[in-house]
């Protein structure tokens, strides 16, 4: 395998797991993340894992194609994922009870399947991010639009873990870094974006996915130059990075709904007289 820029060899010696298995975390006062993985000699399908209530809705996962070096990402045990064999994931088991996984044969994938892991995204309300450079995708968001969750961090959201120093993320109302952010979806919506690079430069925001109600907009607001984009499927904006500090961090961007209406000036009430005019006018 091969992480910053460096091959690591591993080697693993045993028997090959197979038939029902159950992987068990312990119970913590605190939550606490595990890194498991793929126990089969073959591919799995996420999605087609068991597990108990107190396991988090998402898993995290190295993705190599992330910047230079690759950094990790989240997905949510719900929607099909491939996770090949000896590939490794890390999930949270939450504060107060033991959790589990449970594997079983049905959880393999046949060679020759091709399980869908792109028409689900169709079936719910979400917007995705691409934070681009030089056409190179460096980091994604993903918002979802969910009527039960808040803005604050909860079991809907899933936590930014970085090992990159440039990166995109949503931030929650209790200042969590996020980079799957679940939010009811109203033209009232305000989603705060973090943005790092260490990189000065042009940069760009892509949205790749924009599923939501008709009668909803959304605009992407860069605090710094006082500029709102209507965020559409497919649109893109182009902002530059540089050694001040204003440039990036958590401070730049938010999604918001429509932009405030422009500032009207105070009428002027004036007098003329006299009324009607001879010779010469007057204005008070």
């Amino acid at each position: 395998t091969k992480k910053h820029n460096a091959w690591i060899h591993v080697s693993i010696d045993g028997i090959p797991q197979h038939g029902p298995l159950e992987i068990n975390f312990p119970e913590h006062p605190l939550a606490r993340y595990y890194l498991t993985g793929n126990p089969y000699p073959a591919a799995i399908d996420m999605r087609k894992i068991s597990s108990s209530t107190n396991i988090g809705k998402y898993y995290w996962y190295w993705d190599a194609g992330l910047g230079a070096t690759g950094n990790y990402t989240a997905s949510a045990f719900r929607f099909p994922k491939i996770i090949e064999k000896l590939d490794g994931y890390i999930i949270k088991n939450n504060a107060g009870a033991a959790g589990y996984l449970f594997y079983e044969e049905r959880t393999k994938v046949n060679i020759g399947d091709t399980p869908d892991t792109i028409s689900y995204k169709k079936e719910y309300a979400h917007i995705s991010l691409q934070f681009m450079k030089d056409n190179n995708l460096l980091d994604r968001l993903e918002i979802l639009g969910i009527d039960s969750a808040s803005s604050r961090f909860e079991k809907w959201d899933a936590e930014k873990i970085n090992e990159s120093e440039t990166s995109l993320y949503s931030v929650s109302r209790d200042s969590t870094p996020l980079c799957i952010d679940a939010r009811p979806f109203t033209n009232n919506l305000f989603v705060p974006l973090g943005i790092e690079s260490n990189k000065p430069g042009t940069y760009t925001l892509v949205c790749t996915a924009f599923v939501i109600a008709n009668d909803m907009v959304a605009y992407l607001h860069d605090k710094l130059l006082n500029k709102y984009q209507k965020i559409i499927q497919d649109s893109s904006y182009a902002f530059e990075i540089g050694t001040d500090s204003t440039t990036a961090g958590e401070k730049r961007f938010e999604i918001t709904g429509p932009p405030p209406p422009p500032r009207q000036e105070d009428p002027i009430i004036a007098t003329i007289i006299p009324n009607p005019v001879q010779n010469q006018l007057g204005i008070r």
